[in-house]
């Protein structure tokens, strides 16, 4: 174990790293981060034994450190005087700086092992001079310039282990004629090839695609001196007949031949076809037609399944149909039809009545005999029963004053005048004297009063019914009874006893912490990379647990820290944030690390 330093690796999180050799002052600690010397105050800080490295300088992981002790050589830290009082702390800080010191010149200087070898501890040898001895060390210099001055080949001598050039290589290098040729046509012949004056100029040219092979039976044709042995090669006419002469037609009704044209007619009906040149005739040729065909004849099917000529059924052609009126109302639309003219009758207006032809649709339309009121006499205005046309509903306006308009006005209700109706007479208990003077009302039913209660004020200024309304039979079994004790949101509350909240951990795989269901959460961290909140109300507060699974580094988002500097969480046991909503937007927070 090492005296003077000690060496850590990075995981990228970790800031703080102990410091387990003893040393005079801070100034003779020395920081090194993958070989390269840190700043004290800049990039870390010691603080009761052990290096803090500060924000934005947390070393990355699997960074090599090195912390090690590097006491002061030059000066002495103590200066004795004559005449002073000579103390135990001087004495000791004087006698540990040399004893410091020498730990640190040994712990340098090269060690021998057991079998009084050196090792340099993959530390370089520099300054070395040039070697004279066999046995002296080398520059990598020496080295090189050694092996680049070598011009003759015989002079790198042949290993037993590593041959750099073999006797065998040696003597295939001198068989190789002095000055070879290789346009030289003896030469090119004696090894097997051909000069390029000896290809054809076609094989030159000759471009086939990438991978392409020329099969066996390919390189035979190719081989073929002449057409006659490539026809052979190929089995076309093998016994020497000739295939030139004309082909000819057994057939010629509808199809010729001209050299090695064949030109196709029309096909006879003893062939399958019309031997007609157009489509009627063609027609006509298949059904038999003769002269007695005339206009408006169609084409139909006789009882022995064949097609024929024959004149359209009906009066006067067109189809036998005509049109008639159905159901019990009044009058008829269909008139009669006149050969193939189907004729309905037109509808005409009547008193008060319009109708208006669109194009595609017909119209019929009331209209007034003036102002918004239509002329009907009250005899006439009858309301008929759909089931029983006998039964009949009929308002008589006989007994309003001559020259008088009275309205009916209808509620948005129903209204049933029946025997149990609303409004049913029974109901009301009024006789046969009903009048508006009989009842001595005054024009209403009962006297102004502001606290009666209508139809409007239900559901508005008075508690429309609802089988949700408590009742006494409730009090003290679904509703809560009264009790002085009962805490309220809007007074000042003393209370007397612990008050305590569940924890909410259904946050545990995403992280992020919903204030409205809970005070206090608690995160798992196994997924979770990022906590942050949602949901924050003015004045709420909490706290938050964090358990690492010493793996995972997560990251915060939303929180205020104390200035401004977020904090590096552990990434093992349990952290704390101590949180307090100052707004919905903004959340002051404190961590705590390594509550467990």
């Amino acid at each position: 174990m090492a005296n003077t330093y000690v060496d850590y690796t990075g995981d990228g999180s970790q800031d703080t790293f102990s410091i387990s050799f003893p040393y005079l002052s801070t100034t003779h600690v020395s920081v090194l981060v993958a070989t390269v010397a840190q700043t004290e105050g800049t990039h870390y800080n010691i603080t009761t034994g052990s290096v803090v490295f500060t924000v934005g300088n947390v070393p990355a992981s699997d960074a090599a450190i090195r912390i090690k002790r590097v006491t002061e050589k030059v000066t002495p830290l103590v200066d004795f005087k004559d005449g002073s009082t000579l103390l135990e702390a001087d004495l000791d800080t004087s006698s540990r700086q040399s004893f410091y010191i020498s730990q640190e010149t040994d712990e340098a200087a090269f060690q021998a092992d057991g079998d009084g070898n050196y090792d340099a501890s993959t530390n370089k040898l520099v300054n070395v001079g040039t070697p004279t001895a066999g046995t002296d060390g080398a520059t990598k210099q020496y080295v090189d310039d050694q092996i680049l001055t070598k011009d003759n080949l015989d002079e790198i001598a042949e290993g037993t282990t590593n041959k750099h050039l073999t006797s065998t290589l040696k003597t295939k290098l001198d068989g190789i004629e002095a000055s070879a040729d290789v346009t030289d046509a003896t030469n090119v012949e004696a090894a097997g090839a051909l000069m390029d004056s000896e290809v054809d100029a076609d094989l030159k040219t000759l471009s086939l695609p990438a991978s392409t092979t020329i099969s066996t039976f390919g390189k035979t044709v190719v081989d073929d001196a002449d057409a006659a042995a490539a026809r052979t090669t190929l089995g076309v006419d093998p016994s020497g007949t000739d295939n030139s002469t004309d082909v000819t037609l057994a057939n010629t009704n509808y199809l010729s031949l001209s050299g090695q044209e064949v030109t196709g007619g029309t096909v006879p009906l003893g062939s399958g076809g019309t031997g007609q040149a157009s489509a009627q005739a063609s027609i006509n040729a298949l059904t038999g037609a003769s002269s007695s065909i005339t206009d408006n004849h169609v084409l139909t099917k006789d009882s022995s399944d064949n097609a024929v000529w024959a004149a359209a059924p009906g009066a006067s052609g067109g189809e036998a149909n005509t049109g008639s009126n159905v159901g019990t109302g009044e009058g008829t639309v269909f008139k009669q039809k006149t050969g193939t003219d189907l004729e309905f009758k037109k509808l005409a207006e009547g008193s008060n009545i319009t109708v208006t032809d669109s194009g595609t649709e017909i119209t019929i339309a009331a209209t007034s005999g003036g102002g918004d009121t239509l002329p009907i006499v009250d005899s006439t205005a009858v309301v008929k029963d759909p089931v029983d046309a006998t039964k009949l509903a009929r308002i008589d306006a006989g007994a309003i004053t001559t020259g008088t308009t009275r309205v009916i006005t209808m509620g948005d209700r129903d209204v049933d005048l029946a025997s149990s109706g609303t409004f049913a007479e029974s109901a009301h208990n009024h006789d046969s004297s009903y009048s508006a003077t009989g009842h001595n009302h005054s024009g209403v039913y009962e006297p102004a009063d502001a606290t009666i209660v209508k139809d409007a004020d239900i559901g508005s200024t008075v508690q429309a019914f609802d089988a949700t309304i408590m009742v006494d039979a409730d009090i003290g079994v679904s509703v809560q009874a009264f009790d002085t004790d009962t805490a309220k949101t809007d007074v000042t509350q003393s209370f007397s006893a612990p008050q305590q909240g569940t924890v909410d951990s259904t946050q545990a795989s995403t992280g992020v912490c919903d204030l409205s269901e809970a005070n206090n959460h608690s995160v798992a961290v196994s997924g979770a990379t990022q906590v942050s909140y949602s949901n924050a109300v003015a004045g709420q507060s909490g706290t938050i647990t964090i358990t690492h699974d010493d793996a995972t580094t997560i990251t915060f988002s939303g929180w205020k820290w104390e200035g401004g500097t977020v904090p590096t969480p552990s990434t093992s046991g349990v952290d704390l944030i101590a949180y307090y909503c100052e707004s919905s937007t903004r959340v002051s927070a404190v961590y705590l690390k390594g509550m467990a």
